[in-house]
């Protein structure tokens, strides 16, 4: 997957980092990142999987967010003590 600088900026907003958090996670300047996300250069392979998987951590806690409330109701609504994440998309 390839990140613009926009995606980039977005992706580091969500996470609530400023330049200097996420450029200390990636181990680069915060020169360096400003230029990634102003889209004057361009990611490097390591970069761009750094950038991947904070994405599916991004992806993967939101959807954790959208089903807490869902199973909650789902416990509070049929009397069960679990109930898991697959049960909850299947509704």
């Amino acid at each position: 997957m390839k990140f613009t600088g926009e995606e980039i900026k977005a992706l580091r907003q969500r996470l609530g980092w400023s330049t200097a958090d996420l450029s200390r996670r990636l181990s680069c300047s915060v020169n360096r990142l400003r230029d990634l996300e102003a889209g004057t250069l361009t990611p490097e392979i390591s970069e761009m999987e750094q950038f991947t998987l904070l994405q599916v951590h991004l992806t993967n806690y939101n959807e954790q967010l959208e089903t807490s409330p869902m199973a909650e109701v789902a416990l509070r609504t049929n009397g069960y003590d679990q109930i898991h994440i697959k049960d909850l998309k299947s509704n």
